[in-house]
């Protein structure tokens, strides 16, 4: 496994305004170049159709940002960070990896749970995806009770996929805690949230085959799991936040592009590690530290077309570390 970090990024953040009602952004164009001919009428016609089918592969190239969190638990000054972020970042989907909520009352660095609901409804995005973590317990009922469920959709995925535009999401069950809450909402509370192939997932030999057999190779663009596969730099290697050697089957057997994940807080910065890999797999850990300044990974991914399939190039930037790192995924695979 690698560890560390990629290339340092400029300063500065990279973002362009669009319309919120296009879900993913083109590529800007390239000029072509003419195609020569002895004969000029053939190279003429030769020239033509070269351009028309460059301007056509043009047109479907896209673009999707995702802004990725983990473990803000209600802290209102993490609230105020990602709100800050998706402004300055104008992502299509913001995905929250678990540990949104807290287990065991409020304190005073932190939101209700009911101001914690409407905090993330108000972020500006198109999509709001959240995966359960461990602290998504009983208090789920009461974010859902102050979630405005008429005016802002939210998509619960719980061994479940989510699309949007080419890319899609594939998000994993969180095996800590009373899932039954969170699974008991899912596809029937909130809107447009995708049915889970089975009502609670547990053996993952009992769905995740199926999900990747239903949505096909796109399904290995994006894992968004709370509990880190184990026996990376990215967790612990013992207790409650070592992470879960399932995950790293899974990982081994599908080879996804990217895995975001959080659950462990510490590590990652004790070890001086944002990410790491899993044979070809880049896995990327989103918790928090303990200050008000929030820790969350900016992914670009851009696709050939704009259905369902992989994407060609993704480059995730990981803050507050100033790093990045780009995966060039092999077409052949």
């Amino acid at each position: 496994m690698g560890g560390g970090s990629g290339g340092r990024e400029e300063a500065g953040i990279f973002a362009g305004a669009r319309s919120q009602a296009s879900p993913v952004k083109r590529q800007p164009a390239v000029a072509s170049e003419p195609v020569t001919s002895q004969n000029d009428a053939h190279g003429r016609a030769d020239w033509i159709a070269d351009e028309n089918w460059s301007a056509g592969m043009r047109a479907e190239v896209c673009t999707v940002k995702v802004l990725a969190t983990a473990d803000i638990h209600q802290r209102r000054g993490k609230l105020d960070s990602l709100a800050a972020a998706v402004s300055k970042e104008d992502p299509d989907v913001v995905a929250l990896n678990g540990g949104t909520l807290a287990v065991g009352g409020t304190y005073q660095h932190q939101v209700s749970v009911a101001e914690c609901a409407q905090r993330l409804a108000n972020l500006a995005a198109c999509d709001l995806v959240i995966v359960r973590g461990n602290h998504e317990d009983e208090n789920w009922n009461q974010f859902l009770v102050a979630w405005p469920i008429k005016s802002r959709r939210l998509t619960l995925l719980h061994g479940s996929c989510f699309h949007h535009g080419p890319l899609v999401v594939l998000g994993f069950p969180c095996l800590l805690g009373d899932q039954v809450p969170f699974e008991d909402s899912i596809g029937t509370v909130v809107v447009e949230t995708p049915p889970p192939l089975l009502d609670r997932p547990a053996e993952i030999d009992t769905w995740l085959p199926k999900i990747i057999h239903a949505h096909g190779p796109a399904s290995r663009a994006l894992w968004l799991m709370h509990e880190p596969p184990s026996g990376t730099p990215l967790s612990t290697p013992f207790g409650p936040v070592s992470g879960n050697p399932e995950w790293v089957g899974a990982i081994a057997r599908f080879s996804p592009q990217l895995v975001l994940c959080g659950h462990d807080h510490v590590t990652p910065m004790k070890n001086r590690h944002w990410h790491c890999r899993i044979h070809d797999t880049l896995c990327v850990n989103v918790g928090q530290d303990d200050s008000d300044a929030l820790c969350f990974a900016v992914v670009e991914m851009t696709f050939p077309r704009r259905t369902a399939c992989l994407p060609t190039k993704t480059v995730v930037r990981a803050y507050p570390w100033g790093e990045s790192a780009t995966l060039l995924p092999d077409p052949r695979l």
